[in-house]
């Protein structure tokens, strides 16, 4: 029986199923001891059916009478062991599912082999919800370094010397995060036990403050980005509300991160609004730039923007503003469908590390979300220059990126209104530095280094405080 049973609530089930990913840990073990279960076979039947029961429970806090979903398929467990550790295998998930049922924890509904398109899946009894209350938990999603293939699944790979170093960078890093206080202080938002409501729908999850990345297509030169944050799920209209260590917080981000780093690679330099044309919505131009970068094909790209318009005639509308963005970028056009937008991922990606890496560093906290970055307010100006040499590491050249902080209500951010890129596009003074050598994060080549700083004519901070 659900809690949603159990309280005389007999509201609809939830309409999804929660998946099982063995992912969340208890901080104390010492819970599940007031269940008192049958002494374990092992310490991997141990972990797994603590892993289940842990799983149930948290999936009825989420959504009262919510169902976990999980495969009986022996071929399902032969891949992916990497992403969720070795304890949890065909023989000891089975059986721990199988042995809660009996000991009336949970409530399974078991799919009969051959039951192709639904999975079985279990949900917590109220016999579960009296006998224990869901612990302290944290986030590990266990592999840090993922590599998908061509249809965004999880496949296993052979570790080199770049995942390995890949993986003790981001692990550095993600010891710096763990020791930040966080703390969203925004309108709206309620605290209920580990999640936080946003609004009606929106639930975050604290724990989740462990950074991994995803590699994409089955090659380590696809993607990179960093993801698996709450912070990252918090909706734009109030991530200024943040603080980090009880401080309020400033948002930094690269302004048309990818048009300008396809004029960087042929050492031109990107003029105006890169989404700016004339009898088209800027948030339009916007998508369908996108698109056309990361399109393989102008066919696909077409139908994605034709969609992405809607209406009648959508698809004249798509070639008409296919040509009109090719008018506009003549110098880049042939980047356009030619699935370029996977190879700057890596670019970028690799560019959020070295900034992160040269904060942490410092001392500084810094949160990524792909192409911004949250620090706090008075280590803004060591965060501007970081990204200024990140930047220029990454690309070269004399010219620095413009960097601004940016109103919600500004223009050029995604969904407001307007569409012309203001004469004065930055609030920050850049200030050039002699040429130099730094950290060798790009390989090490000569750059100026930059150092932004508020118009407010106070000095950029290089370093903590």
């Amino acid at each position: 029986m659900s809690e949603a049973t159990a309280n005389g609530n007999e509201s609809k089930e939830p309409a999804r199923d929660r998946p099982l990913c063995f992912h969340w840990r208890a901080v104390d073990e010492d819970w599940i001891t007031s269940l008192d279960l049958p002494a374990p076979r092992n310490r991997k039947h141990a972990k797994a059916r603590a892993s289940v029961l842990l799983e149930a429970l948290i999936a009825n806090h989420v959504a009262p009478g919510q169902y976990v979903s999980y495969s009986r398929r022996k071929e399902w467990w032969s891949n992916g062991t990497r992403y969720r550790g070795a304890s949890y295998t065909y023989a000891t998930v089975l059986a721990a599912v199988d042995e809660l049922t009996g000991l009336g924890f949970l409530e399974h509904d078991r799919k009969p082999p051959g039951n192709l398109g639904w999975q079985s899946r279990f949900r917590a009894t109220l016999k579960l919800l009296q006998a224990v209350m869901i612990p302290t938990v944290i986030y590990d999603p266990v592999e840090l370094i993922r590599l998908r293939d061509h249809n965004d699944k999880l496949i296993d790979y052979r570790d080199t010397n770049n995942t390995i170093l890949m993986r003790r960078r981001l692990e550095a890093i993600n010891e710096a995060l763990s020791a930040a206080d966080l703390e969203l202080n925004a309108p709206g938002v309620r605290q209920h036990g580990m999640l936080l409501r946003v609004g009606d729908d929106h639930l975050l999850y604290p724990a989740m403050r462990i950074l991994y990345r995803i590699f994409n297509r089955g090659s380590f030169s696809y993607g990179g980005r960093f993801y698996g944050t709450w912070w990252q799920q918090i909706p734009k209209e109030i991530r200024s509300n943040l603080l980090i260590n009880r401080e309020p917080t400033v948002e930094h981000d690269y302004p048309q991160l990818h048009p300008r780093m396809l004029y960087a690679e042929i050492r031109e330099c990107l003029e105006g609004d890169a989404y700016a044309l004339d009898g088209w919505p800027r948030k339009i131009v916007k998508r369908a730039f996108n698109i056309l970068i990361n399109a393989e094909s102008h066919d696909s790209a077409r139908r994605a923007i034709a969609l992405a318009i809607g209406g009648q005639g959508s698809y004249a509308k798509a070639v008409s503003l296919i040509e009109a963005i090719k008018l506009r970028h003549p110098k880049i056009s042939n980047m356009f469908h030619s699935d370029a937008g996977i190879r700057l991922q890596l670019r970028d990606a690799d560019m959020a590390e070295a900034i992160m890496r040269r904060l942490v560093s410092l001392g500084i906290v810094v949160l990524p979300i792909h192409d911004s970055f949250i620090t706090a307010a008075r280590h803004e100006g060591a965060l501007i220059e970081a990204m200024n040499i990140a930047w220029t590491r990454c690309f070269g050249g004399e010219t620095p990126v413009i960097l601004v902080r940016y109103d919600i209500n500004d223009p050029q951010r995604e969904g407001s209104g307007g569409s012309v890129f203001p004469p004065s596009p930055s609030p920050l003074l850049v200030a050039r530095l002699p040429w130099g050598r730094g950290p060798d994060l790009f390989g090490g080549r000569p750059c100026p280094l930059l150092l932004a700083a508020p118009q407010s004519g106070r000095a950029g901070n290089i370093g903590p405080g």
